[in-house]
């Protein structure tokens, strides 16, 4: 030590009368020479660089003493080492207080100074308290941890003093790829990715050198030492999955997927090991009973010990929001992974990496599940493993739902009970064949459901222990937090954020965000899809996945293994609007019920045997209850969404969709009456006269499509709406002749003339690319004109089959075949030859229409005695057309058509010329 005299004592006090002036407190030139003189000798003695010293003074000398301190640690004394580890410990504490209570979080250069004094300081004091274990003075771990941790909290600013925050427009993150929601309500969120690795690190070694002492501890049973340890373990612990789970969002953007698996493993096992801290607190114990015994046993006083109910009830909550969040994260790496093929190509990564990961999570959290919903006995809301009866689980993935009450129903209706279990099984074989891709997307969405529906439920738990706690007493959701031991977090200015279970910022009423209940719902709409699809598929005979699949019995068929689909399908569509309309998502509910749709129309189009299928029930019944079903789930779209300015493009679609299922259910409904034919031939007897309601179940659906149609506007729904006109005209048509009075007979006549000639109106403006339906349109208009008797009548069916002559001209021939050569079908050339087929037999009932039409007209003008012979001329025209030697017209171009695939098929078609000759002649006679 170095020594300084001759420094002044204090000045002493003198007393003082009014008459004169108070004596100064202090010289100010005897102030400013001690210092000038204290500054030389610091100056000529503090040389070393990188040493610690004292400068020291006791109380009432003048003398003053420097200590060169990191000499004297070089001496090897223990009691120096650790003072010196200790004053480096503390000086690292006030630094940070400083930085955090005085500095201007803009004065960035010396916040960046601080820290890089502080880090100094806190490495020095590692490094001491491992020098003075190496010479036997104990390990001292708990101030080792507390260093570690400090250390970690040094890269967990968010002040941006070290450039070690992520700058807006700074990243490589894609700003476009969707976010896990948690990732709004967790710490650390500007902090980039190496100074979370950096805390990581520091964090791991705090807690290795911790858990030997809370092994030794709970070897010698000292309660109160387990206790302190655990609480301190627990801290860094917290921290530890709130750095791991911040990594995970950073690499779920980058498709680092050997990291964002680890870290998420990472993350479940500190999870399970902070939960095993909280274990001897009892923290998990939510029975009211018991909570009501230890506050009352527990006594008042002004430092509460960190065992009261209600602290432990606070760390119990945030291990179950870091429960939820690690969750949440896990769904959301399946669902992205489902959805971008990136993660196979950039990630290098497979489906079964997913699972296993989940898996290991699952059991590694099997503790936290158990004090969470067992403990407190409570029964999850949304775990589809719940809602399925178990028969989804991460071990069971397949998506194959049957419930209890289906089940029953299929087993009292159509299978035996085996064969039922059969079918399910061959279900799930049809489905395991499929393609590696699309298989690891189905497993891994089911998987996803099941992740969020665990962040969920924990979300919805923590909500109603929340509402318990504050009906109780208002004011313990505030005495807890101020009670709770102190967790560092980072926030967006600085330090010393609680990162608790309080930071979800929803309110009183909504637990959980709209954006999870979302993501659930998407994940169960894809999984109902691709159930739908592939139940379409093996329905149709189309599955490349059934080949090879073998019906070991009798007891049930392929329709039945569709059905098993459909009805999973269905399950999954239910579990998404419930979580849609839990969200208030109105888009996505809108959506899911034209899925839902889907799966009634397939039930109704098909004989598939699902729940609702009666032994004794037809299946024209069930195809109508199943269309009118589709047709509430459309309804209750439109009333979801209010109006169609909320969503214009989505309103439309489902408009479309309820005009289609209308015009379907009044079709079927036609077809199992009484009339039901689709000939436009009328009904003669009485007998076959439908009742009004009967009439009205018909006839509604099909105008309110066609209004709907109409309403739409587009080219796509006019034509639809011409074909609800044409539907309504050939049911018309056909009850006209069996109706009770005149005036019925009249009002059905002149409507079935009214839909007739909108629907004629349409195709006749849109010929090409409609012949096929323009013509039967064209023969069913021209023979409800023929039922009604009169030259005039019969004249204007006539003129409807000549209206027709536009669909066999070579324009129409040569339109015909450019869209059979842009279309993506390969069997073109048959393609294209079904269509002359189809188009050759109407021709010839055009003819025969014609020639009977004007043999009819021949006879009313001869029976008439008219002196016009115009019906007669045509007549021969016809005559002559059947008699001519060919009725096939040359090709101009038959040196172009060798080199075509259809050089074999006619240009034009002969009854063109016929009808184009007759519409000449009765234009000039007219």
């Amino acid at each position: 030590s170095t020594g300084l005299t001759g420094l002044p004592p204090h000045h002493q006090n003198r007393p003082h009368t009014s008459a004169t002036a108070p004596a100064p407190i202090f010289s100010p030139e005897i102030v400013e020479m001690n210092a000038a003189m204290l500054l030389r000798f610091l100056k000529t003695n503090c040389t070393r660089e990188n040493s610690t010293y004292l400068l020291h003074r006791r109380a009432g000398d003048a003398n003053i003493q420097l200590f060169d301190i990191s000499s004297i640690s070089q001496l090897r004394q223990r009691k120096w080492i650790w003072w010196l580890a200790l004053c480096s410990y503390r000086f690292a504490c006030r630094l940070e207080q400083i930085q955090a209570n005085v500095l201007s979080p803009r004065d960035k250069a010396t916040r960046r100074e601080y820290r890089k004094r502080q880090r100094s300081l806190l490495h020095n004091t590692l490094n001491l308290l491992e020098d003075l274990a190496d010479m036997g003075g104990g390990k001292h771990e708990t101030i080792a941890a507390a260093v570690s941790e400090h250390l970690a909290d040094t890269y967990l600013w968010s002040d941006g003093a070290d450039g070690d925050v992520i700058v807006s427009g700074s990243t490589t993150r894609d700003a476009s790829k969707p976010t896990p929601w948690a990732a709004s309500s967790q710490p650390y969120q500007n902090v980039t990715v190496d100074c979370l690795n950096k805390a990581h690190d520091h964090l791991t070694n705090g807690i290795k050198k911790m858990t030997p002492l809370l092994a030794k501890a709970k070897r010698d049973e000292s309660s109160m030492e387990i206790e302190a340890v655990s609480m301190q373990l627990y801290g860094i612990h917290h921290k530890m999955i709130n750095v791991c789970l911040r990594l995970a969002e950073h690499h779920l953007q980058n498709y680092f997927s050997s990291n964002l698996i680890h870290s998420l493993r990472t993350a479940a096992r500190t999870l399970s090991d902070a939960a095993s801290l909280l274990r001897p607190l009892r923290a998990f114990d939510f029975h009211p009973s018991q909570t009501e015994a230890e506050s009352s046993s527990s006594s008042p006083t002004n430092n509460p010990s960190t065992t009261e109910p209600r602290v432990k009830s606070m760390y119990a909550k945030s291990i179950f929001l870091q429960y939820a969040w690690l969750w949440e994260y896990c769904g959301h790496f399946a669902r992205s992974f489902a959805a971008d093929e990136l993660w196979r190509e950039r990630g290098h990564t497979c489906g079964n990496d997913l699972l296993s990961l989940f898996r290991e999570v699952d059991s590694t959290c099997s503790e936290v599940m158990k004090r969470c919903f067992r403990g407190a006995k409570w029964k999850p809301k949304t775990s589809v493993s719940m809602t399925s009866h178990g028969q989804v689980t991460l071990s069971s993935l397949s998506g194959i739902v049957v419930l209890p009450t289906a089940f029953e129903q299929i087993d009292e209706s159509v299978l035996q009970k085996e064969g039922c279990h059969e079918a399910i099984s061959t279900a799930k074989a049809i489905l395991d064949r499929q393609t590696q891709i699309k298989r690891d997307e189905r497993l891994v969405l089911v998987a996803a459901g099941i992740c969020y529906g665990h962040a969920i439920d924990t979300y919805i738990f923590l909500a109603e222990r929340c509402e318990s706690e504050v009906a109780k007493d208002p004011m313990e959701g505030e005495a807890s937090a101020a009670k709770l031991p102190s967790v560092r977090g980072v926030s967006k200015g600085g330090k010393n954020e609680k990162d608790g279970w309080n930071l979800v910022p929803l309110p009183s009423g909504a637990p959980v965000a709209p954006l999870l209940r979302q993501r659930l719902g998407d994940a169960s709409n894809e999984i109902g899809k691709i159930l739908l699809n592939e139940g379409r598929l093996v329905l149709s005979s189309n599955s490349p996945n059934t080949e090879g699949i073998g019906i070991s019995s009798g007891s049930f068929g392929m329709s039945h293994v569709s059905a098993i689909m459909l009805a999973s399908a269905q399950f999954w569509f239910m579990e998404g609007l419930k979580q849609f309309t839990a969200g208030q998502d109105l888009r996505n509910i809108a959506l899911l019920r034209c899925n839902l749709c889907q799966c009634c129309k397939i039930r109704a189009n098909a004989n598939v045997i699902l729940p609702g299928f009666n032994k004794g029930d037809s299946k024209e019944c069930n195809s109508e209850v199943f269309l009118q079903e589709a047709v509430d789930h459309l309804v209750l779209a439109h009333e979801t969404m209010g109006q169609r300015d909320s969503d214009p493009m989505t309103w439309d679609m489902v408009s479309e969709e309820l005009a289609a299922t209308l015009l379907v259910l009044g079709v079927r409904r036609r077809q199992s009456s009484k009339i039901g034919t689709t000939s436009a031939e009328p009904v003669m007897l009485q007998a076959l006269r439908l009742t009004p309601g009967a009439e009205k179940a018909i006839v509604e659906p099909m105008e309110r499509s066609c209004k709907i149609y109409e309403s739409l506007g587009t080219a796509h729904a006019a034509h639809q709406a011409a074909a609800a006109h044409y539907q309504l005209a050939l049911y018309f048509s056909r009850v006209w002749t069996c109706q009770r009075d005149e005036s019925k007979t009249r009002e059905k006549l002149a409507a079935a003339f009214k839909h007739f000639g909108l629907a004629h109106q349409y195709f006749f403006r849109s010929v090409y690319g409609n012949e096929p339906t323009f013509v039967v349109l064209s023969l069913d208009f021209s023979n409800l004109y023929s039922a009604v008797s009169g030259e005039e009548c019969l004249s204007k069916a006539l003129a409807c089959c000549l209206d027709c002559r536009q669909a066999f001209s070579p324009t129409a021939v040569a339109a015909a075949l450019e869209r059979v050569d842009n279309s993506k079908n390969r069997n073109q050339s048959s393609d294209a030859r079904a269509w002359f087929e189809k188009m050759t037999t109407l021709a010839e009932n055009v003819e025969g229409r014609v020639s009977k039409l004007l043999l009819s007209l021949v006879k009313i003008e001869k029976d008439g005695g008219s002196a016009s012979s115009k019906y007669k001329d045509m007549y021969r025209t016809v005559l002559t057309h059947k008699i001519s030697p060919g009725n096939k017209k040359g090709d101009e171009n038959d040196e172009e058509k060798t080199n075509s695939p259809y050089c074999d098929l006619p240009s034009s078609f002969p009854v063109y010329d016929l009808l184009e000759s007759l519409t000449k002649r009765m234009s000039l006679t007219e």
